[in-house]
């Protein structure tokens, strides 16, 4: 399986997981939408990440979380 063949693999997978447990968030879209309008560049992650680092925070039993990142 060459490089190409694999990122199409991918792309198949994260959307078929995307379609699988996608739910519609009034915030989160909120969010996005002034994100856009403010000009900030579309550096957030998927909806995917969002929900692997939920699930991360939940089994860690994490209370507090530092984001380091730059514009």
């Amino acid at each position: 399986m060459n490089t190409d063949d694999t990122r199409e693999l991918l792309q198949e997978i994260d959307t078929y997981v995307e379609d699988l447990f996608s739910t519609s968030d009034e915030t989160l879209e909120a969010a996005l939408r002034d994100s856009r309008r403010a000009g900030l560049p579309e550096i957030n992650v998927s909806p995917n990440q969002g929900r692997l680092l939920q699930l991360l925070v939940e089994i860690a039993g994490a209370r507090r979380i530092l984001e380091i990142g730059t514009l």
